[in-house]
This record gives C-alpha cells, structure tokens and sequence, in this order.
C-alpha cells in the first residue's frame, strides 16, 4: 500500500507540472504516456492472442488508445479554461478510483461485475460516483468555475460512470488474456494500462462535456480578448463563447 501511494503522488505530481507548464510540456507528456500504454497493449496482444484475433485487437485498440491523448490536446490549447478542464476532469477521474477502492474494500456487499471484476461492487460503484460529484462542485465552487453547480455536479456524475465503464473494459481485456496486471512499469499499479483506463472513455467523454460547455466544434480554438461582442478586429469579428471573456475568430465577409 505504501508503495501504491508513494507512486500515485509522483504520478499525480509529474501530471499536474506538465499541466500547468503547458506547451510543448503536456504534449511531450501525454504522448509518451498513451505510447507507453500502446506499446503494452500491442505486446500483449501479440503474446496472448492467435494471428487473426491479434490483428484485430490490435487494429481496435490503437485506435481506442489513440482517441484519449487528441481530445487532451486539443482541450488543453483552449487556454485557461481547457487547462482548469483537465485538472477538473482528472480530479473526478481520481477521486471515482479512490472512493471505489475506500467504499467497496470497507463495505463490500454485491458484486458489480464478477465475471468481470471480482472486486468490484456496487458499494464501491456509487462511493465512487460520490466522491466524484462533491469534488467536481467543489472545484467548480473554490478552485474554477466553469458553469452553474448543477450542470457541473450532473457532468461529474456522468464522467464517474464513463471512468468505470472504461475500468470494466479494460477487466475485460485482462480476463480474456488471462492476466492480473498490464504490466509492472508502475510499482504498486501494475502497467500503464492499468493506470489510465478510466480516462480511456472518462476522456472522450470529457471532450463532449467540453464542447457541450463552450460550443466549439472539434479544431476549433478560444482565443482570449479583452473586448465586447461583435466587435471587428483586423478583418475578423469577435463571436462572444460561454464567458464574454473568450471568443471564437470569425471571418467577416462583405466588409
């Protein structure tokens, strides 16, 4: 236990300093992650699987990997707001593994999925969804506020249950290889894969609610101005987003 401890904080650490440090730092970090956990996934496949079953788990799982690290990216170069999002949305991650480890060891009670998860329970299901929920208004209250409390409270409770699903999928993979651990890159963890299965579905997920929020269409960017809605700017117009603090670029045309 100690020693799971000790590297989740350096894990935590070593997140929240690309984070904050931004480009190319978070890049750099995100990519070498979901490589690592690619580079796992295609080994074990190769290892425990037949030619044609290998082939497409692999095909698959590539792209399952590969949908996660674009959709931080991209969330993270919407300036403030997709950095505060990300640590947001990696609390609510973190505090359903937590409180789904802290509800289903010391209550127990019916199992979630057995022939899945053995250790899952519904106990340890809904402690998760509830830490999850009081750390995202808490967040949304003290730390960056993204929207009303309920929208935000309703957002965390659908990315603790994406988390846990992606958990699930993820048990399933290692049920079928007839493995406990992805790997043992990570001292009291196991792999990579192991580590980041929640946001492997919380993050796409993540991405909708970031769209739903902001109104921005994949590819698109917020742009930061100190300025009034509608207002032109060098042949552009200023189109006012969520806050009247950000804005999307517009190209005014019959000017």
């Amino acid at each position: 236990m100690i020693i799971r401890c000790i590297s989740a904080v350096i894990m935590l650490a070593v997140a929240f300093t690309a984070i904050t440090l931004g480009s190319p730092f978070f890049e750099f970090f995100i990519i070498a992650v979901f490589f690592a956990a690619i580079i796992e996934f295609v080994k074990l496949t190769f290892i425990s699987l037949k030619k044609l079953e290998r082939t497409v788990f692999t095909i698959i799982g590539v792209i399952y990997l590969s949908i996660s690290p674009l959709i931080l990216i991209w969330t993270h170069n919407q300036g403030q707001d997709g950095m505060y999002f990300i640590i947001w949305l990696f609390c609510i991650i973190c505090g359903t593994d937590i409180g789904g480890y802290c509800f289903g060891k010391y209550l127990g009670g019916a199992k979630l999925a057995p022939k899945i998860s053995p250790n899952k329970t519904w106990a340890g299901f809904f402690g998760g969804i509830s830490i999850a929920v009081i750390l995202a208004g808490l967040f949304n209250e003290f730390v960056y506020s993204f929207e009303n409390l309920g929208i935000v409270l309703a957002a965390g409770l659908v990315l603790s249950i994406s988390g846990q699903f992606g958990d699930l999928i993820e048990s399933a993979f290692k049920r079928k290889l007839a493995i406990k651990d992805t790997g043992t890159l990570i001292p009291g963890h196991g792999g990579v894969l192991d580590r980041i299965d929640s946001t492997l579905v919380g993050v796409p997920v993540g991405g909708v609610i970031e769209i739903i929020f902001t109104g921005l269409s994949p590819g698109e960017k917020l742009y930061e101005h100190d300025c009034s809605y509608e207002k032109e700017y060098h042949g552009f117009r200023f189109d006012g987003i969520n806050r009247a603090k950000y804005f999307r670029l517009v190209k005014v045309t019959g000017t």
